[in-house]
């Protein structure tokens, strides 16, 4: 089975394709900053020797850095919203600045599996020496460009406001990021960071090797508490958005089978009225809600039906059906899995 080809976008729809690549990646850029850092933290200060001290300086250290991230990407995804919102309301591709695309990076799997490398831990912390200046330099270009979009958003909301006022459309207030409870992020890090080291000496594993076990399920869950916020925002305005439809969910183009399952389902719509359409009768079953850690989806608004960024959903859900037909509920998730995992198309993802 193969997928068919996606529509080429033209004029304001390539520029909302763009948008929205341009967009993804920057969050990938956060998300692979963040693993490096964490496992460069993991490897230089957590002490075998001083277990409890030196996780305490680790986790500290951590919290800080999730705390952060997570308000960039809340704030980013508040400028992709308005930026979206502008272009699908009042088309004018020519007024905003056509996104430059980051190169290429390694993707969050890839680096899972060198943190796993217990047999050579100078790979990871070379990786890190010579990389790290670069994503650093990227990130703080990132920031800049980000905050002088964000000095330029009052304009572009004006100049969307000014456009939805002839339309009797209401202004949009963009959704703030939710802080992380103490709680919530201290039982995070413990249950990913802490318990996985131990649990890996009680299995017989070296100290070096039990480290490198946190090296890949800490970053993990650090990575989804940071996406977390960026995909808040994006549902939450959304909701209060009396011009969006509703959200979707798009991937970095390499899903997992579930995470491919979801993106079939297409848009979240607020209501049948806005779907238009029996779309919410594609859920059943499946919580469109679910994101897991070292998951690169995102979530993005949709204010038009024919949104171009919903026919990958369409040849998606197409595949679905043909898949499973005759099974449901297990069964045909199982049968879902097994062909996304082993299709020879991988390209089309």
């Amino acid at each position: 089975m193969t997928t068919p080809p996606e529509p080429t976008p033209r004029g304001g729809q390539a520029t909302l394709a763009a948008l929205t690549t341009a967009y993804i990646a920057q969050q990938r850029l956060l998300s692979v900053g963040l693993v490096r850092d964490l496992v460069e933290l993991l490897r230089t200060v957590f002490r075998p020797g001083d277990v409890d001290g030196s996780w305490r300086a680790v986790r500290r250290a951590a919290a800080a850095m999730i705390r952060e991230r997570r308000q960039l990407a809340g704030r980013l995804a508040g400028r992709y919203y308005l930026q979206v919102r502008g272009l699908s309301l009042a088309p004018r591709p020519g007024r905003l600045r056509e996104p430059r695309l980051l190169p290429g990076m390694p993707g969050l799997d890839e680096l899972a599996e060198l943190a796993g490398l217990g047999d050579d831990a100078t790979q990871i912390r070379r990786l890190a020496e010579e990389e790290r200046r670069e994503v650093l330099r990227l990130q703080e270009r990132i920031e800049r460009e980000l905050q002088r979009d964000l000095d330029r958003a009052p304009d572009l909301a004006a100049a969307t406001d000014a456009a939805g006022r002839r339309r009797g459309r209401a202004r949009i207030e963009v959704a703030e990021p939710d802080e992380v409870p103490d709680e919530r992020l201290e039982a995070t890090l413990h249950a990913t960071g802490l318990a996985v080291y131990r649990r890996a000496l009680e299995a017989g594993r070296t100290e070096e090797q039990a480290r490198d076990s946190m090296a890949v399920t800490m970053p993990g869950a650090a990575q989804m508490l940071v996406q977390e916020a960026a995909r808040q925002v994006i549902r939450d305005t959304t909701e209060s958005d009396r011009e969006a439809i509703g959200w979707m969910r798009v991937s970095d183009g390499d899903p997992c089978s579930w995470c491919a399952m979801l993106i079939s389902r297409g848009a979240v719509y607020k209501s049948a009225q806005t779907a238009g359409r029996a779309q919410a009768s594609r859920f059943e079953g499946v919580s469109p809600f679910r994101w897991h850690n070292w998951c690169s989806c995102q979530a993005v608004p949709v204010f038009d039906a024919d949104d171009p960024r919903l026919a990958r959903a369409e040849a998606l859900y197409d595949q679905w059906l043909e898949v499973t037909a005759g099974r449901s509920g297990k069964d045909a998730v199982n049968a879902w899995r097994r062909y996304w995992e082993n299709r020879e198309d991988r390209s089309a993802s």
